[in-house]
């Protein structure tokens, strides 16, 4: 469950930084110059997930399309991992989630950016298949 929010707002400068950042280290291709150019305009129209203990955004809820592009692990402030995937439709960035790893205690916030890092190759159990590296 994610909450909308009264006011929108624009993305902040640590969250577009994270955006590029999880781009360089794990997008499935590299982005576009339209895409990348879209980040600092991007709006945050919902966030949390999973109830509000998430610092996941929402940048269109109308997700229909849309297929992660970008995938890595990084650390939270309390040492926890934590996944994040990013999401777009076309050059149109439009979810960025956050999932904790097993052992993650809430809330799940955003990682330390130098933290961010692609998925380690040993990262996901045989158990996790339906969780494979983007």
């Amino acid at each position: 469950m994610s909450y909308r929010l009264m006011r929108p707002r624009r993305i902040s400068a640590y969250e577009a930084q994270l955006l590029r950042h999880l781009l360089q280290v794990g997008a499935n291709s590299p982005p576009s110059e339209t895409l990348l150019a879209s980040i600092e305009k991007l709006i945050v129209r919902e966030e949390g997930a999973g109830g509000f203990e998430h610092d996941s955004l929402d940048f269109d809820s109308s997700h229909g399309d849309s297929k992660p592009i970008a995938g890595a692990v990084g650390l939270m402030a309390n040492g926890a991992q934590v996944e994040l995937v990013l999401w777009a439709r076309g050059d149109t960035i439009t979810y960025l989630e956050l999932d904790p790893f097993a052992g993650a205690l809430r809330p799940i916030r955003m990682p330390i950016l130098e933290s961010i890092r692609a998925y380690p190759e040993n990262a996901f159990g045989s158990d996790d298949c339906e969780d494979t590296p983007i």
